[in-house]
């Protein structure tokens, strides 16, 4: 994820924020500023099977058993994405190549899976 018109600081804030609503249990994977005004970041989970743990696909779509991952769920992602927005209003976000602001884009839902076997990305976690 892209940021613009945010801090490294404002944005630990909305992290802070954030885990309260999952029990401290999500981090930054990486966060770096990339130039004056850019600074990306991913977000993950302490612990698989945790508050906010995205769920492996293949599993959701019937192959095998549903596995448990360390990556940040759809939720986890749009309620930061909110904090961000209490912390910073004017700050950007660029996500899967869209433009989210506090005006709108985020909490928009997309086919994770196959056209055979959809599986959605607020369906892939235990949220």
């Amino acid at each position: 994820m892209l940021f613009k018109n945010i801090s490294i600081d404002q944005l630990n804030q909305a992290l802070e924020l954030t885990n309260k609503k999952y029990a401290g249990n999500v981090e930054f994977k990486n966060i770096a500023q990339k130039s004056k005004n850019v600074i990306t970041a991913t977000l993950k989970v302490k612990s698989s099977r945790g508050k906010g743990a995205k769920l492996g696909v293949s599993g959701l779509m019937g192959y095998g058993t549903v596995k448990h991952t360390v990556s940040a769920c759809w939720h986890v992602h749009g309620n930061f994405f909110e904090s961000v927005f209490m912390v910073s209003p004017s700050a950007e976000i660029t996500s899967l190549g869209k433009k989210i602001t506090v005006h709108g884009g985020n909490w928009e839902d997309f086919n994770i899976g196959s056209i055979i076997h959809p599986v959605y990305a607020s369906e892939s976690c235990e949220c």
